[in-house]
C-alpha cells in the first residue's frame, strides 16, 4: 500500500514570485536535459 502526502502552502507574494522562478529554472533544465538524451539515443 502507497501512502500519498498533500502539503498546502501559502506563501507570501514575494515567495510566490520565488517558487513561480525556481520551478521555470528547474524546468528549463529539465528540458535541455531530456533534449540532449534525446539527441544521444539518435545517434
Amino acid at each position: 500500500m502507497f501512502r500519498s502526502y498533500q502539503y498546502v502552502l501559502h506563501p507570501t507574494a514575494r515567495q510566490g514570485r520565488a517558487l513561480e522562478h525556481l520551478l521555470a529554472v528547474q524546468c528549463e533544465a529539465y528540458n535541455a536535459a531530456l533534449e540532449e538524451r534525446r539527441e544521444a539515443f539518435k545517434r
